[in-house]
């Protein structure tokens, strides 16, 4: 008896992967069609350029090498239960240009349609024999196919590739499309990295971990193009006593800004206008200052209050963030009794005695309010 199901390539097919095996390109499988034959099986030819009859073409949803046999490859498609009414005894392979590139036989099956009673998400699963499984690439649409679920079971079941109590490897996740009915329509991986050792020098992600730093953002402007933290520049008000790698003290000591570490804090100093000449440099105030050669010089901020900015009450003037003000007392005037001498009636003498008599007012003196010295900070509350 002669073989009735089987499938071939296409001579367009067999052209295309021959030429990609030379040239080293790759044949972009898109989509799978399947026919019903005009009633009939039809012997695959690989001459044809169309199926007999199509009912229905899509994307394709998985190309894999079979890993029981590497020289074969596994196109897979998901037709969904809303889909159907015909019977399917053709399957045919296009590549991103269009051409059918194979074709296949298969034992006639109906697909039925929902409405018709009864439904159900059928997999075309076509298997091709290939001098070289390397040369094929599935070229497809991630928002218009389904997941088989043997797909996102391999995916789920998928070694990370995380090794336990290490961090900084890159690693594959799998990733998942739900729909409103529950049903995965497409699935797939995505790299990501746990904790990275130092600062990448060059973009790996908008938002990445560093050891001893936590989460960092990639900035790109004039005066950075890196990572720096996402609280950079942000002054916390704490009571933690202890060091850490994330933060640095405002006490007027140093950082050397050609060190990696401090990079993201010395382009956040320029970009807010935060730096003052070495000679205008002055305690209390929240400004940095060039020491020469690498070395910056930190605000010293000891015994200063923290004080929102605003409107200076004395001047009227928009306050400057960063500056100082020294500590002030309001503007009063004391009221007080002015004595005078008086004569001793009883004892016919003149005694110094002296008696109240209209009060005296002294001058006013001081600043429009009282205050201890501060230094002006923006108000913000972190999210």
């Amino acid at each position: 008896m002669s073989q009735i199901y089987f499938t071939t390539l296409t001579a367009i097919g067999e052209a295309k992967h021959a030429n990609a095996a030379v040239t080293g390109t790759k044949v972009e499988y898109a989509t799978l069609e399947v026919g019903d034959g005009n009633g009939v099986v039809p012997l695959p030819d690989r001459e044809q350029t169309s199926l007999v009859n199509r009912v229905r073409i899509h994307a394709i949803n998985t190309v894999m090498v079979d890993p029981e046999n590497p020289s074969q490859i596994i196109v897979e498609q998901v037709i969904p239960e809303d889909v159907g009414g015909w019977w399917i005894r053709e399957v045919g392979i296009r590549d991103a240009a269009g051409d059918l590139i194979a074709v296949a036989s298969v034992p006639p099956t109906y697909k039925p349609v929902l409405l018709e009673g009864s439904g159900r998400n059928q997999i075309i699963r076509v298997v091709l024999l290939l001098a070289s499984t390397s040369v094929v690439e599935l070229k497809i649409d991630p928002a218009i196919v389904m997941a088989t679920r043997k797909y996102v079971d391999d995916l789920i079941s998928m070694p990370s590739g995380v090794e336990p109590e290490t961090y900084g490897n890159e690693s594959e996740y799998p990733v998942f499309t739900v729909d409103a009915r529950g049903r995965i329509v497409h699935a797939g991986t995505i790299k990501s990295v746990s904790v990275w050792d130092d600062i990448p020098e060059t973009n790996i992600g908008d938002i990445i971990f560093v050891k001893g730093l936590g989460e960092m953002w990639w900035t790109d402007n004039e005066f950075i193009t890196g990572y720096r933290t996402k609280m950079c520049g942000m002054p916390p008000q704490t009571l933690d006593r202890a060091a850490r790698s994330w933060t640095m003290p405002l006490r007027g000591g140093t950082f050397d800004k050609s060190l990696k570490k401090y990079q993201g804090i010395y382009s956040w100093i320029l970009e807010n206008d935060n730096m003052v000449p070495s000679a205008e440099y002055e305690d209390g105030e929240g400004f940095f200052c060039e020491l020469g050669g690498n070395i910056v010089k930190v605000p010293n901020l000891d015994n200063m209050f923290y004080r929102n900015g605003g409107t200076d009450a004395d001047t009227a003037n928009a306050t400057i963030l960063g500056g100082k003000k020294n500590d002030t007392l309001k503007s009063h005037a004391h009221a007080g009794a002015r004595l005078y001498p008086v004569s001793d009636v009883e004892s016919s003498t003149t005694a110094n005695r002296y008696a109240a008599n209209t009060p005296d007012i002294t001058g006013a003196t001081g600043s429009a309010e009282t205050a201890p010295k501060h230094t002006y900070f923006c108000p913000f509350i972190n999210l």
